[in-house]
């Protein structure tokens, strides 16, 4: 007998995904700051509270300075982007016809 998939559900609540109090505070304030899109030419409500620099590339993860109300859709375009370039192929080095090695 097959069994039906099983959905797996992620936590919904920003403390069951190992979000704190800090974390709540910071995301709060910069949607106060930013409540419309920092996405240059976009006038939608800030939905999200984005870390420019990432955290895994050294950005201050509770740092204002290092964050940006942005719309949804925005925000899941720079996701969307940031984890591309961290799965694709580094470039090998460009060569040139005159190169001898």
């Amino acid at each position: 007998m097959r069994r039906p998939f099983a959905t797996v559900q992620r936590p919904s609540s920003s403390s069951a995904q190992g979000y704190g109090a800090e974390h709540r505070a910071w995301r709060s304030a910069i949607l106060a700051r930013d409540p419309v899109c920092r996405w240059p030419g976009c006038n939608a409500p800030s939905a999200h509270a984005d870390h420019i620099a990432p955290k895994s590339q050294g950005g201050a993860p509770l740092a204002l300075s290092n964050g940006q109300g942005l719309c949804a859709q925005h925000h899941s375009a720079k996701t969307a982007t940031e984890i591309h370039a961290r799965r694709s192929p580094k470039r090998p080095a460009e060569r040139h016809p005159g190169d001898l090695t």
